[in-house]
């Protein structure tokens, strides 16, 4: 069997080591010793699995591992995800099925990890539990790549985000006014496009804003705004679903708007595009 660690070929006696895993669990052991962690494996040119794991050595010819630094590993993760999810949004839009059969063989790792990263909802984890080859599976993995891309531009520049993205609220709510116009004149989609567009951001803001504000040692609290917004935002989704557009202009006046401008003026100051 031949170990190759950071594309190095590496020779290891091995010791009471008899299957993939238990080799495995060595080798994190020595990378922790060493100040690094594994990032990634591969058996036999293969994405280390527990199928393949359990696998006798006396049955594998090359087992393959790339480690980072400890303090590296977030963004060395991040990437590996982040190219995963490319390649089989690209997979997908051409319908290159041997590669997505591989990709989809290969998804528990990335699974894990967009868990571990808190980056996906209940239902796209749905979605990609269904067969890869639908606009939605290919939809859902394009949002996924670019939410990772995202957070690995946070680790560089974490005002960044948080900044654009409340350039994006400060739109938003300078064309709620309309709301009730759009409605009185039966411009039904376009007013529901704008509350949608407004729960979006939302949305956006409370996956970005968390460690932003952490990461810039801001004081203002994040899950005391969101607590704050919550029910308001669960009425508006209630009111959309039964029609009730009187309601949903009044909970975006006088509940939603209000706080959410209260929030951007805010942290606008500290997060402005000009900030170095």
């Amino acid at each position: 069997m031949k170990l190759v660690i950071n594309q190095n070929p590496v020779e290891m006696t091995l010791e009471d080591e008899r299957t993939v895993r238990d080799l495995l669990d060595s080798l994190e052991k020595w990378a922790h010793q060493q100040g690094q962690v594994v990032i990634g494996a591969l058996v036999d040119g293969r994405v280390a699995t527990a199928e393949s794991e359990a696998i006798g050595l006396d049955r594998v010819g090359l087992v393959e591992l790339e480690t980072v630094a400890q303090d590296k590993q977030l963004g060395a993760r991040l990437g590996i995800v982040a190219e995963y999810l490319i390649l089989a949004s690209r997979a997908v839009s051409t319908a290159n099925i041997p590669l997505l059969n591989d990709l989809h063989s290969e998804f528990g790792p990335i699974r894990e990890s967009l868990d571990g990263l808190g980056l996906w909802n209940a239902a796209e984890r749905a979605d990609l539990e269904k067969p890869w080859n639908t606009e939605t599976v290919k939809d859902v993995l394009q949002r996924l790549s670019a939410r990772v891309l995202e957070r690995q531009e946070m680790l560089v520049a974490p005002r960044l985000p948080l900044s654009r993205t409340l350039g994006v609220l400060a739109t938003q709510l300078q064309g709620l006014d309309t709301l009730p116009l759009l409605w009185q004149r039966g411009q039904d989609k376009l007013a529901v496009e704008k509350v949608l567009g407004l729960v979006t951001v939302l949305e956006d803001l409370d996956r970005i804003a968390p460690l932003a504000l952490e990461s810039a040692g801001n004081s203002f609290s994040w899950i005391d705004f969101r607590n704050s917004v919550q029910p308001f935002l669960a009425e508006v989704r209630q009111a959309l679903e039964t029609e009730d557009f009187v309601l949903v202009c009044d909970l975006i006046e006088y509940e939603l708007a209000p706080r959410l401008q209260a929030c951007h003026d805010t942290l606008s100051p500290d997060f402005s595009l000009d900030q170095p």
